[in-house]
């Protein structure tokens, strides 16, 4: 496994906007803000072409439209969406560990112990299930989009506070 810092552009995000817990974004916005990224969780990622290999074709096919102009996109998000929206909105890098094999989704558990990764379904599952997961996800609402290009629709859309906006030079 691999721990990576990550700007939001690199990152493909889950599309459950907008976000669920408001509470839980200020937490961490806070946390990004007092701190640096090194005190908070990691988020899971899996490099791209691990991930299309599971995609439907139609999604395949959204996703060759998306990747035409996100070249920088190289991972998608199994986990952490208010993670890394408080990162990007305060300008911060995401520090994101990279599964590309379950052994090392299976050593990544220790580190739930030492807090740098929360407990989620992620962790339950292996490489294929995380993929398959996904593309059920984006079956559901077949749309791509960016960390940051998603964070940018939540300030211009007025789905977060204000402040949280105006912090951001997204």
């Amino acid at each position: 496994m691999k721990i990576i810092n990550l700007n939001p552009n690199q990152i493909i995000t889950l599309n459950d906007f907008p976000i669920y817990s408001e509470q839980a974004l200020k937490q961490y916005f806070e946390a990004y803000r007092k701190s640096n990224e090194t005190e908070i969780p990691f988020c899971p990622v899996i490099p791209r072409e691990i991930v299309v290999q599971y995609l439907d074709k139609e999604l395949i096919r959204k996703y060759k439209e998306f990747e035409e102009h996100h070249q920088e996109s190289e991972y998608f998000l199994l986990d952490g969406t208010h993670r890394t929206t408080a990162a990007t909105l305060t300008n911060s890098l995401i520090r994101a560990i990279v599964f590309t094999k379950d052994r090392e989704i299976e050593e990544a558990k220790k580190l739930i112990e030492k807090g740098e990764l929360l407990y989620n379904k992620v962790i339950k599952k292996n490489l294929r299930e995380n993929c398959i997961i996904l593309n059920n996800h984006f079956t559901k609402e077949p749309n791509f989009q960016t960390v940051k290009e998603k964070t940018k629709r939540m300030i211009e859309g007025k789905k977060i506070p204000e402040y949280m906006g105006s912090y951001c030079r997204t």
